[in-house]
């Protein structure tokens, strides 16, 4: 079954913003982000933000790590 059909797109976008984070050798910046997802630098940032909020990220400086 193709999964992808079902796909919540915001949710996907999240998962791959904490795939990166954790696959990074430190903390990494909401540009650095963007980039690195081909996203806009505001939405990288918006999430990023959301996902601290959550937990699931900390703030370091300008930048982010896992929570």
């Amino acid at each position: 079954m193709d999964g992808s059909r079902y796909r919540i797109e915001t949710v996907h976008q999240a998962g791959r913003i904490l795939k990166h984070i954790a696959e990074s050798k430190g903390a990494v910046g909401s540009s650095d982000v963007a980039t690195a997802l081909g996203i806009t630098g505001n939405t990288a940032f918006r999430m990023c933000v959301t996902l601290e909020e959550l937990g699931f990220l900390q703030q370091v400086g300008d930048r982010y790590e896992l929570g």
